[in-house]
Protein backbone atom coordinates (compact mmCIF):
# COMPACT_ATOMS: atom_id res chain seq x y z
CA UNK A 1 0.00 0.00 0.00
CA UNK A 2 1.39 3.52 -0.46
CA UNK A 3 1.36 4.37 3.13
CA UNK A 4 3.89 1.25 3.16
CA UNK A 5 1.76 -1.25 5.62
CA UNK A 6 0.77 -4.58 5.14
CA UNK A 7 -1.57 -6.81 4.98
CA UNK A 8 -1.82 -10.53 4.50
CA UNK A 9 -5.69 -11.83 5.25
CA UNK A 10 -7.91 -11.58 2.42
CA UNK A 11 -10.60 -9.82 4.58
CA UNK A 12 -8.49 -7.18 5.47
CA UNK A 13 -7.16 -6.57 2.17
CA UNK A 14 -10.75 -6.42 0.50
CA UNK A 15 -11.49 -4.09 3.71
CA UNK A 16 -8.72 -1.52 2.88
CA UNK A 17 -9.69 -1.72 -1.26
CA UNK A 18 -13.27 -0.72 -0.04
CA UNK A 19 -12.09 1.95 2.37
CA UNK A 20 -9.18 3.10 -0.54
CA UNK A 21 -11.52 3.24 -3.53
CA UNK A 22 -14.78 3.58 -1.77
CA UNK A 23 -16.81 5.10 -5.13
CA UNK A 24 -15.43 2.06 -7.47
CA UNK A 25 -17.30 -1.58 -7.05
CA UNK A 26 -17.49 -3.89 -6.41
CA UNK A 27 -18.98 -3.14 -2.89
CA UNK A 28 -17.73 -5.90 -0.70
CA UNK A 29 -18.72 -4.47 2.25
CA UNK A 30 -21.81 -2.60 1.73
CA UNK A 31 -24.09 -0.92 4.22
CA UNK A 32 -27.90 -1.82 4.19
CA UNK A 33 -28.53 0.76 6.60
CA UNK A 34 -25.92 2.44 9.66
CA UNK A 35 -27.56 0.22 12.31
CA UNK A 36 -27.26 -2.83 10.14
CA UNK A 37 -23.81 -4.50 9.09
CA UNK A 38 -24.90 -7.81 7.17
CA UNK A 39 -21.39 -8.55 5.96
CA UNK A 40 -19.63 -8.40 9.16
CA UNK A 41 -22.68 -10.41 10.91
CA UNK A 42 -22.42 -13.16 8.30
CA UNK A 43 -18.38 -13.43 8.25
CA UNK A 44 -18.56 -13.33 12.19
CA UNK A 45 -21.48 -16.43 12.11
CA UNK A 46 -19.14 -18.71 9.90
CA UNK A 47 -17.28 -19.83 13.16
CA UNK A 48 -20.68 -20.84 14.80
CA UNK A 49 -22.55 -22.26 11.75
CA UNK A 50 -19.58 -24.68 11.19
CA UNK A 51 -18.61 -28.08 13.70
CA UNK A 52 -17.51 -26.61 16.44
CA UNK A 53 -13.57 -28.24 18.28
CA UNK A 54 -12.55 -29.10 14.58
CA UNK A 55 -9.53 -28.40 12.37
CA UNK A 56 -10.40 -25.65 10.04
CA UNK A 57 -7.18 -26.70 7.94
CA UNK A 58 -7.54 -25.86 4.25
CA UNK A 59 -7.09 -29.74 2.98
CA UNK A 60 -10.23 -30.80 5.40
CA UNK A 61 -12.02 -28.29 6.96
CA UNK A 62 -14.29 -29.10 9.69
CA UNK A 63 -14.16 -32.89 9.19
CA UNK A 64 -11.84 -34.18 12.17
CA UNK A 65 -11.94 -33.38 15.68
CA UNK A 66 -9.32 -31.34 17.32
CA UNK A 67 -8.79 -33.19 20.12
CA UNK A 68 -8.82 -37.09 18.89
CA UNK A 69 -8.76 -36.57 15.20
CA UNK A 70 -11.71 -38.22 15.18
CA UNK A 71 -14.28 -38.06 11.73
CA UNK A 72 -17.09 -35.13 12.86
CA UNK A 73 -20.64 -37.07 12.17
CA UNK A 74 -22.47 -36.82 9.49
CA UNK A 75 -25.15 -35.01 11.80
CA UNK A 76 -23.04 -32.45 12.43
CA UNK A 77 -22.23 -31.44 8.66
CA UNK A 78 -26.11 -31.97 8.23
CA UNK A 79 -26.56 -29.17 10.77
CA UNK A 80 -24.11 -27.14 9.75
CA UNK A 81 -25.32 -27.06 5.88
CA UNK A 82 -29.50 -26.74 7.22
CA UNK A 83 -28.11 -23.28 8.84
CA UNK A 84 -26.21 -22.27 5.94
CA UNK A 85 -29.59 -22.90 4.08
CA UNK A 86 -30.81 -20.66 6.73
CA UNK A 87 -28.58 -17.67 6.52
CA UNK A 88 -29.39 -17.64 2.53
CA UNK A 89 -33.18 -17.40 3.21
CA UNK A 90 -32.29 -14.25 5.26
CA UNK A 91 -31.74 -12.20 2.33
CA UNK A 92 -33.87 -13.55 -0.15
CA UNK A 93 -33.00 -10.71 -2.38
CA UNK A 94 -30.50 -12.48 -4.32
CA UNK A 95 -28.53 -15.86 -4.00
CA UNK A 96 -25.32 -14.50 -2.04
CA UNK A 97 -25.55 -14.25 2.14
CA UNK A 98 -25.97 -10.76 2.08
CA UNK A 99 -28.70 -10.43 -0.92
CA UNK A 100 -28.40 -9.99 -4.83
CA UNK A 101 -24.49 -9.18 -5.04
CA UNK A 102 -21.48 -10.51 -3.78
CA UNK A 103 -19.88 -9.35 -0.28
CA UNK A 104 -16.85 -10.24 1.65
CA UNK A 105 -19.09 -12.52 3.54
CA UNK A 106 -19.24 -14.73 0.28
CA UNK A 107 -15.83 -14.58 -0.19
CA UNK A 108 -15.23 -15.81 3.24
CA UNK A 109 -17.46 -18.58 3.18
CA UNK A 110 -17.12 -20.07 -0.71
CA UNK A 111 -14.08 -21.53 -0.01
CA UNK A 112 -15.53 -24.07 2.86
CA UNK A 113 -18.74 -24.49 0.58
CA UNK A 114 -17.01 -25.86 -2.06
CA UNK A 115 -14.44 -27.98 -0.18
CA UNK A 116 -18.00 -29.44 1.65
CA UNK A 117 -19.55 -30.18 -1.61
CA UNK A 118 -16.62 -32.28 -2.72
CA UNK A 119 -15.83 -33.82 0.75
CA UNK A 120 -18.56 -34.72 2.27
CA UNK A 121 -20.12 -37.14 -0.37
CA UNK A 122 -16.55 -39.05 -0.24
CA UNK A 123 -16.43 -39.35 3.89
CA UNK A 124 -20.13 -40.59 4.14
CA UNK A 125 -20.40 -42.68 0.72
Amino acid sequence: WPDGTIHTESLEILEKLQQEFPDQGPHYYPKISRAVDSVRCNIVRFKGVFPRNTHDTLQAPFMFRQANGEVVPKSDHMVTLEETDEVLEEYFTGPFLCGAHITAADIAWAPFLERYAYQLPLMYA
